[in-house]
């Protein structure tokens, strides 16, 4: 099987750490389909960087997706309400400034208007090549005047390693791809390992929470020890990678219908491990269940480690 993920992501030399990768960018590329959603669980003897390994093949499949075609790009700009704040640069080489999205002119042409003294001021895109420079801010707080924003240096070397328009449109969405749920502390730490130069796994994986206020993100982060007060991000059945039992178990019934890939390990406590174990037996009993043979086969064209097992199905949604 031709390997999938590029040499300057195999932060560890090792086999174990290539391989999820590889199974990341297998299940983000097969999560969906008319026979269910994908889930996976991983009996693994510890987990050690596993996580982080499956996220960043998720990510390459994110960033290695093509650029949208124009008439894409068009359905998608006529989706965004009038009063969004956006931030738009005319060229590859100007700085993004913030503007308010004003909707459609007469013609169809998106239309942005200015913010503080530029208020008065709508620039209307007659050139179908500029749209694709548009991206919706993360967080819609209305500033007061207009900003410009500051070049995102972990950007540009995603930019220098794929496709440049494909990667700008991937932040046009304002919400993340896939989201992880595990010890925060332990995945910040390990998401400031350095990939090369001073670009971190951070910088790629783009985690919303670890980043600033209007920072481009791709993914989420949800920790296992608190709560999260609006699991909203959810609903919208984007994958997720679950980091041991514990989380599982708090999310269990937030993550029901999403497609996932849970990773359990054989050092955790077992009255948690049998907990997890119950509640995947109760989805396997009770749930539209079907196999999925395909999707195995071509995990097994991976150099499978030994050590581990793993569990594959789809579930329908009721």
């Amino acid at each position: 099987m031709n390997k999938n993920i590029p040499d300057f992501l195999k932060v560890i030399k090792e086999d174990w750490f290539e391989f999820f990768c590889e199974l990341g960018f297998l299940f983000y590329h097969s999560y969906s389909s008319e026979e269910g959603k994908l889930n996976l669980v991983l009996n693994v003897p510890s987990n050690t960087n596993i996580t982080i390994a499956l996220s960043m093949g998720i990510a390459h499949a994110i960033y290695s997706t093509k650029a949208i075609n124009k008439a894409d790009i068009s359905n998608w700009i006529s989706n965004i309400k009038p009063g969004t704040l956006v931030f738009y640069s005319p060229s590859e080489t100007t700085p993004e400034r913030s503007y308010i999205f004003d909707g459609l002119s007469e013609l169809g042409y998106p239309t942005l208007k200015g913010l503080g003294i530029n208020k008065d001021m709508i620039t209307t895109l007659s050139k179908k090549e500029t749209w694709k420079n548009i991206r919706i801010a993360p967080e819609q707080n209305k500033y007061k005047r207009q900003r410009t924003l500051t070049s995102d240096s972990g950007i540009n070397k995603i930019v220098e390693k794929y496709d440049a328009d494909s990667v700008k449109q991937l932040f046009n969405l304002g919400s993340p791809y896939f989201l992880l749920i595990g010890n925060e502390h332990n995945i910040r730490k390990d998401t400031q390992k350095i990939i090369e130069d001073d670009f971190t796994i951070q910088d790629f994986l783009r985690i919303k929470k670890f980043g600033g206020r209007q920072y481009s993100f791709i993914s989420e982060c949800y920790s296992s020890n608190d709560d999260e007060k609006n699991t909203h991000t959810l609903r919208n059945g984007i994958p997720v990678v679950v980091d041991g039992t514990n989380s599982f178990l708090r999310y269990y019934q937030d993550i029901k219908e999403n497609p996932k890939v849970i990773v359990l390990t054989r050092s955790s406590p077992l009255d948690t491990t049998l907990d997890a174990l119950e509640k995947i037996e109760h989805s396997l009993l009770t749930g539209e269940i079907n196999n999925d043979e395909e999707f195995l086969q071509k995990v097994s064209l991976i150099n499978v480690p030994s050590n581990i097992e793993i569990l594959c199905w789809r579930e329908k949604n009721e």
